[in-house]
């Protein structure tokens, strides 16, 4: 089993456009959806991509089969990129 503690998020993407993000752990066969926070935005000195926006979120979620991560922009011009950090832990997971 993986226990996700912190997620972070560092998206670089054109001005104007907002960035939605979600955890998707899997457990004993379903998954819950978390949205994570995207609170901070500054300035990228590529002109390609002028906007970056990030968040880091403490947390506690349990996965034993998989990890889905999504992130949507709200417009589809121009280039985008994300990267996600995840820090946790495995553990043994015993099922009866």
């Amino acid at each position: 089993m993986l226990i996700i503690h912190t997620v972070g998020i560092n998206a670089f993407l054109n001005t104007n456009q907002d960035l939605v993000t979600f955890v998707e752990p899997f457990l004993d066969g379903g998954a819950t959806v978390f949205s994570i926070v995207v609170n901070g935005e500054s300035s990228n000195s590529a002109p390609s991509l002028p906007l970056r926006k990030f968040a880091s979120q403490n947390l506690s979620l349990y996965a034993d089969t998989r990890v889905d991560i999504i992130s949507s922009r709200s417009a589809t011009n121009g280039a985008v990129q994300v990267e996600f950090n995840i820090s946790g832990k495995f553990v043994d997971y015993v099922t009866s």
